[in-house]
């Protein structure tokens, strides 16, 4: 269930802001203004009758917290609430609302998620296109700007477009065949990305760390961390670094410590040019789990991901069989052994392609 327009917002009282301002030299663009309810709506908090202003914000904060009850009694809870007061994400996610299709909104939704994320509210997204229609002067309703949209959002937790009636279509399947591709690329990518979101959901439930997270999150003592804003972390082992304007390629800061091109299979560190239009870097000590059984190791770390214990120390372990695909490695060994037989493989820049195929205990490299 979606609570939108729930600050609330009274449709029934409309006027024109600038009869405000009609004596000073102020315009506004926009000059349709919506009211709230009046003071004189009486709410009861606790058995004790309160005007409207003084519960304003935690109207839609009990309002999801009554439809999340009521849906978990039916079997389901899927909350998406437009506004809330602290504490909103015991019952439902939020988005960033109605964002414009433009090159300076698509650093600015960045920054947005980021700080609702590191507020305490770990699943937000955007409305991928943007929302407001046609009309405005900056809007931007190129392909190109689309698909960007969708390469931006691509590991935030939620993600969908949206967008005003008197918007155009944002389903991809309207796109030119180019754009319409690099779309599925993106979307592809999230889903082969999925089970590391699940593991960082389940992360955010029990710890509150959130899932998509500022670089300065991570990296405290990193002043350059703290001026980027058109790069954000996903957990504590990837990187992602969006294009954010008009070109192919960017520059890419990775903070202290070395990072797996997820593309090229090459390691690389400090301020890089990206090496394609969708920046993912590994950092180092991470295990990613992927979909279909595939996994990312480079170096040294552990994960409890579905009930298994992984380790990596040179050599990587399982607490309990597990099933693996395809399983990337950064090592420059020259023998890889799976159970106590040889596998073959196939190398990718610095990282190690090996066909397992099985459920595994042990894979060493030698």
């Amino acid at each position: 269930i979606w609570l939108d327009m729930n600050e609330p917002t009274d449709f029934s009282k409309v006027f024109e802001i600038n009869d405000i301002f009609k004596d000073t030299p102020i315009k506004v663009k926009d000059d349709r203004f919506y009211t709230t309810f009046p003071d004189d709506v009486i709410h009861y908090l606790n058995g004790k009758k309160v005007k409207h202003s003084m519960v304003r914000n935690a109207y839609p904060y009990y309002q999801a917290m009554a439809t999340s009850t009521g849906l978990q009694k039916a079997g389901k809870s899927f909350v998406l609430s437009r506004s809330g007061y602290a504490g909103i994400q015991k019952y439902a996610g939020v988005w960033t609302g109605d964002s414009t299709s433009s090159w300076d909104q698509l650093k600015l939704q960045i920054q947005m998620v980021l700080g609702i994320s590191i507020s305490g509210i770990p699943y937000v997204g955007i409305d991928i296109g943007g929302f407001q229609g046609r009309g405005l002067k900056e809007i931007d309703n190129s392909p190109e700007m689309l698909m960007r949209q969708f390469q931006l959002a691509l590991f935030f937790p939620f993600y969908r477009t949206h967008k005003a009636t008197d918007g155009i279509d944002t389903e991809p399947i309207f796109l030119p065949s180019y754009y319409k591709e690099k779309v599925k690329e993106a979307i592809d990518t999230r889903y082969r990305f999925l089970p590391y979101l699940y593991y960082l959901a389940k992360e955010a439930h029990e710890t509150g760390h959130p899932i998509v997270r500022p670089l300065f999150y991570e990296f405290t003592e990193d002043e350059d961390t703290f001026r980027i804003d058109d790069e954000y972390m996903v957990g504590k082992s990837i990187l992602f670094a969006p294009i954010v304007s008009q070109t192919e390629k960017r520059k890419v800061y990775l903070p202290k410590g070395k990072w797996l091109d997820y593309w090229t299979g090459e390691t690389v560190e400090g301020w890089i040019d990206s090496s394609t239009d969708l920046p993912i870097y590994i950092r180092e000590g991470s295990i990613i789990p992927l979909s279909e059984g595939d996994m990312i190791v480079y170096g040294n770390g552990k994960i409890d991901y579905d009930d298994t214990a992984i380790q990596s120390n040179g050599d990587i372990t399982f607490s309990k069989p597990f099933f693996i695909r395809n399983l990337t490695v950064v090592s420059s060994a020259s023998k890889v052994i799976v159970d106590g037989k040889e596998f073959s493989f196939s190398k990718k820049g610095k990282s190690l392609i090996i066909n397992v195929n099985k459920e595994v205990k042990e894979i060493k490299m030698m």
